[in-house]
Order: C-alpha cells, then sequence, then structure tokens
C-alpha cells in the first residue's frame, strides 16, 4: 500500500513538474531627487530579480528580493506575493499581486529600520514570445509598518510604475 502511495504521489509530481512553467525576471532601475530644504542630493540604484511559478494560466506565485543602493543607504528586502491574472487578450494580461514585504533599510551611522508590508499591486503584462514577456505594475494600495512609522498608501499612478522583463522555462 505505501508503495502505490508513494508511487501515485511521484507520478503526480511528475506530471506537475511536466506541466510547469518556472519563470525569472525582475527589473532594475535608478532615481536622482534632491531636497532643497537640506540641499542634499540622493541617487538610488535598484535591482529586484524574482523567481516565480505559474500553477495555472491565471494563479502565480513568485518572490522578488528588493535591493536598493545609495549614497549612505542600502535597504534590502523580499516579497513573496502572488498573482492573479483576471483578463487575458492575446498576448496582453491584466492581473492585480497580493504580496507580503520584509525590508530593511540600513543609514550609515544608523540602526537598521525593519519594515513590515501588505499591499496589493495592478499590473499589466504582454507576452513577446513563448518565453519572454514585459511586465509593469502601476501602483498600488498598502500598508507598512516598522518601530518609527505607519504607512498606508493607495493610488494608480505612472510615477509609482516598475517595468521589467521576464523569461518562462
Amino acid at each position: 500500500m505505501k508503495k502505490i502511495i508513494l508511487s501515485a504521489i511521484i507520478m503526480m509530481a511528475a506530471a506537475v513538474a511536466a506541466n510547469a512553467q518556472f519563470w525569472v525576471g525582475g527589473s532594475i532601475g535608478y532615481n536622482s531627487h534632491n531636497n532643497k530644504i537640506t540641499d542634499v542630493t540622493e541617487n538610488i540604484f535598484t535591482f529586484s530579480p524574482e523567481f516565480g511559478y505559474n500553477f495555472t494560466d491565471k494563479i502565480s506565485g513568485a518572490v522578488a528580493f528588493d535591493m536598493s543602493f545609495a549614497d549612505h543607504r542600502n535597504i534590502i528586502g523580499v516579497s513573496p506575493y502572488v498573482r492573479y491574472s483576471f483578463y487575458q487578450n492575446g498576448p496582453m494580461s491584466i492581473f492585480v499581486d497580493g504580496v507580503v514585504n520584509f525590508e530593511s533599510d540600513k543609514t550609515d551611522g544608523a540602526d537598521a529600520i525593519n519594515t513590515f508590508g501588505l499591499g496589493v499591486r495592478p499590473g499589466f503584462a504582454y507576452a513577446l514570445n513563448d518565453s519572454f514577456s514585459l511586465v509593469t505594475r502601476v501602483g498600488g494600495i498598502g500598508f507598512a509598518s516598522s518601530k518609527n512609522y505607519s504607512e498606508f498608501g493607495i493610488g494608480l499612478s505612472g510615477t509609482v510604475a516598475s517595468m521589467g522583463l521576464y523569461y518562462a522555462f
């Protein structure tokens, strides 16, 4: 009986793996802003690789590793999320990500600030071919909290957009 159950589990796992669609991707970015009150300019480079798995045509799970590096500040985070694609038309799809975020923000000469967040991010994906897709997220709704602050935000904005390239295999 144990051999039959084990064989059935192995066969089911092989069937899932044979139809599996793993993907890797992410985004890079650069931002520079000047605080006119303090006359301090901060240049921020961001790198966010992602690794995911398509469970069905509509549901995916992934984890993003968020890394931002500034002149005197580093932010490292991990953001697991579940994606639901609710509309597809040809190569275009519209989705929403439910995300949990853990982040550590370290500024030179200060203790690290650890933050926990929850959010929902809408986005669009465009399949270039069977393997490559362009993905963009625009705004979102979310809550973040640390020992120093808490915040709530909502918005759909191109100024809070991110864009990335994904490769499915």
